[in-house]
């Protein structure tokens, strides 16, 4: 029966009406009506189990499989095919996104307070002039990060 109720879920999903899956399923499967009803309703409710996703686990997948595909690009010398990779990448992180301007003093407070602890913990790492702006800290940190991966990924493949 597993094999008819994948026969039942591909028509399902590729448009076939309920009511032919199940004239099929009498016809072709040799099932009484009331078997092939329950074979359709056991259908649906695996197409919907199917589509029932974690939204942090895909994206998570998905930024993964990106920093790949860019990797695998600049691997290969496939400059273009990085640059989509990369612009894809920042726009599931909404990095295209306007930034949230802090409304009150309260929450400009916490933005300092927060700028300067992230420039408190990159600023001793020495990537960047003890007085160069957050960014450039963030930007050498995260370029030192991915090379010392590339690095590390280059090690267990050999």
């Amino acid at each position: 029966m597993a094999v008819e109720l994948d026969k039942v879920i591909k028509m399902l999903v590729s448009g076939v009406s309920e009511e032919a899956v199940r004239h099929a399923c009498v016809e072709k499967f040799g099932f009484d009506r009331a078997k092939a009803a329950e074979l359709v309703v056991e259908a649906r409710q695996q197409i919907t189990i199917a589509a029932d996703y974690n939204r942090d686990e895909e994206l998570g997948a998905a930024i993964a499989r990106l920093r790949d595909l860019y990797s695998r690009s600049i691997a290969a010398g496939n400059v273009k095919t990085a640059l989509a990779a990369q612009k894809e990448l920042n726009r599931l992180l909404k990095l295209y996104d306007a930034p949230h301007e802090p409304s009150g003093e309260a929450e400009r407070g916490e933005v300092r307070a927060d700028h300067q602890a992230a420039l408190d913990h990159l600023a001793p790492l020495g990537l960047a002039d003890p007085d160069a702006p957050l960014a450039e800290h963030a930007r050498l940190a995260v370029a030192r990060i991915l090379e010392l991966q590339e690095h590390a990924c280059g090690e267990t493949s050999q």
